[in-house]
């Protein structure tokens, strides 16, 4: 990982950039204290929606409300 100041960073950031881009990272620093780092962007994992409404119906598969009801919890919570 390189580290540079805020001027160095500004007057070589074309040639940080790639070394980002190539999966390197940088850290920023202000009179010696990190303030930023740099790392390589990494897209988020998306679920399709089906998978995501799948993955919620599992979810409250998993979990109970031992005993109480749902309408009462939920009235409850409303106060």
């Amino acid at each position: 990982m390189e580290t540079v100041g805020i001027y160095e960073m500004r007057t070589r950031l074309g040639e940080l950039m790639k070394k980002v881009m190539k999966g390197e990272e940088v850290t920023v620093t202000r009179h010696g204290v990190p303030v930023a780092r740099i790392v390589p962007f990494e897209a988020p994992n998306k679920l399709s929606i089906r998978d995501a409404i799948e993955a919620m119906k599992q979810f409250g598969r998993d979990k109970s409300l031992r005993g109480m009801r749902l309408k009462k919890t939920i009235e409850r919570g409303r106060m």
